[in-house]
């Protein structure tokens, strides 16, 4: 019961550094964002704030980001997503799947934890383009479900040979 504890507190970490970041760092680039706003005639924040959804919807806020800062933002999402899932992930596991004497796989927390931030990633990028259709979402969720099963398919069909040569 240590690792989803360990796992939890290594998630919260990541989890306030997140905010720290997000309460610090713009994610506009300023310089872009000052040309964007002459270019277009915003003059104050309210329109922007009116005009925002249709920048969203043309895929324009790739252009304004800044590059570094987005970056340092979803690296700390990552570490907090995958570290969070895994502390579910492994807790659940040890208290409904394993038996007392079995440790949770860890490496299986971990890699759907990061299938996990992959579907977010994926749905969050089509967003910032302006490609978010309830399909497309669904077709990223579907890509990696298909690839975890894939995947212990894998696993099994080895742990299966191995054990008829060792027997």
């Amino acid at each position: 019961m240590k690792k989803p504890i360990i796992l939890a507190i290594i998630a919260i970490f990541f989890i306030l550094v997140f905010v720290y970041a997000t309460t610090t760092l713009s994610p506009w680039d300023k310089g872009k964002f000052n040309e964007f706003t002459n270019q277009y005639g915003i003059k104050n924040q309210t329109d922007l704030l009116e005009n925002f959804n249709s920048i969203v919807d043309t895929g324009l806020t790739l252009k304004l980001i800044s590059t570094r800062n987005v970056l340092i933002w979803l690296v700390l999402l990552a570490q907090a997503i995958i570290f969070g899932f895994a502390a579910i992930h492994t807790l659940i596991d040890k208290l409904f799947f394993k038996k007392f004497f079995e440790q949770p796989s860890l490496v299986i927390a971990f890699r759907r934890g990061f299938f996990l931030y992959l579907i977010f990633l994926g749905i969050l990028f089509l967003r910032l383009i302006g490609g978010l259709y309830w399909y497309n979402g669904l077709a990223i969720a579907a890509l990696f479900i298909g690839l975890e099963l894939a995947i212990t398919n894998l696993q099994r069909h080895k742990t299966k040979i191995v054990s008829k040569k060792v027997k």
